[in-house]
């Protein structure tokens, strides 16, 4: 081969690994890979996003929202409602919120880690679009967990956030239905985190049982010891600032089913039995 086809050759092969390199950054290039769109708006734009990311990756990711507490991070909703024949505007406050439009690469090598970067993706557009708080994400024991790390205060300053999910909890082993479990633990976790936490629902249709115990373990902790036994199971704690709680529900992973309607219980339920709520899908889904 005279230099001329030598330098051809080069420059030939210089093209096309620039080419390939660019076409992955389009998430064009990897056998199985593909770029995906997530667009969310709204108040609850960002636990949305992330369980669009978890529809499609097949990842059971766990999120648990900020505490709103400034009146700057809320919006007001109006509902006109009709009361003894007549029409009533009932005004709440929720999460102040805006829209989320990422574009991110998934190289189906490797599930768990195109999810984390898919949330990162998120997370990093999230804070670009000046939305209440800030998040962190965090890959541990196979699980991907997203939480609040920082809030804006009531009196206008920035202070940093303990996740509610974080909160060590301690209770005796014993044999229990799962739903009395899953009760016992947001139960435990309000009494020690000084912030009430609902369970919105009984994620399984029939009555298993299970024998669990913590020990200061986190809350999340015990969770993924529970549902070890039971196959994962990801949790959406979400905030409601007008009535200051948290909400504690148990979604499971949908690939191809469409997603339920997300609205607080219209009245808190006891402390002693769960029951149906919007928020929740009663049986999980493959």
């Amino acid at each position: 081969m005279n230099n001329e086809n030598v330098r051809r050759a080069t420059l030939a092969i210089a093209l096309l690994t620039i080419l390939s390199m660019t076409l992955k950054g389009q998430g064009l290039a990897t056998p199985g890979g593909r770029t995906i769109t997530i667009h969310e708006s709204g108040s609850r734009c960002l636990p949305y996003a992330i369980e669009r990311i978890a529809d499609i990756t097949g990842v059971p990711i766990n999120y648990e929202g900020v505490p709103i507490e400034n009146p700057a991070d809320m919006e007001d909703l109006a509902n006109t409602i009709i009361r003894n024949g007549s029409a009533a505007v009932i005004h709440r406050p929720i999460a102040r919120g805006g829209v989320l439009n990422v574009t991110v690469y998934l190289s189906g090598v490797d599930a768990g880690a195109d999810a984390l970067s898919a949330v990162q993706a998120v997370l990093d557009a999230y804070r670009r679009a000046q939305l209440p708080g800030d998040y962190a994400v965090e890959q541990k024991g196979g699980r991907i967990y997203v939480f609040p790390t920082q809030t804006l205060s009531a009196n206008g300053i920035e202070r940093d956030v303990m996740p509610v999910m974080s909160t060590p909890i301690t209770f005796p082993v014993a044999d229990r239905e799962v739903v009395d479990t899953l009760q016992l633990i947001a139960d435990s976790i309000s009494k020690k985190a000084g912030v009430r936490v609902i369970l919105a629902g009984q994620p399984f249709s029939n009555d298993p049982r299970v024998t669990l115990g913590a020990d200061a373990q986190p809350a999340r902790e015990v969770l993924a010891r529970l549902f070890e036994q039971y196959g994962e199971l990801p949790y959406y704690a979400l905030y409601n600032p007008e009535a200051r709680v948290y909400y504690l529900n148990f979604i499971p992973v949908r690939t191809s089913q469409p997603r339920p309607p997300v609205q607080a219980p219209a009245q808190p339920r006891s402390s002693t039995q769960a029951s149906a709520n919007p928020w929740f899908s009663k049986k999980p889904t493959s």
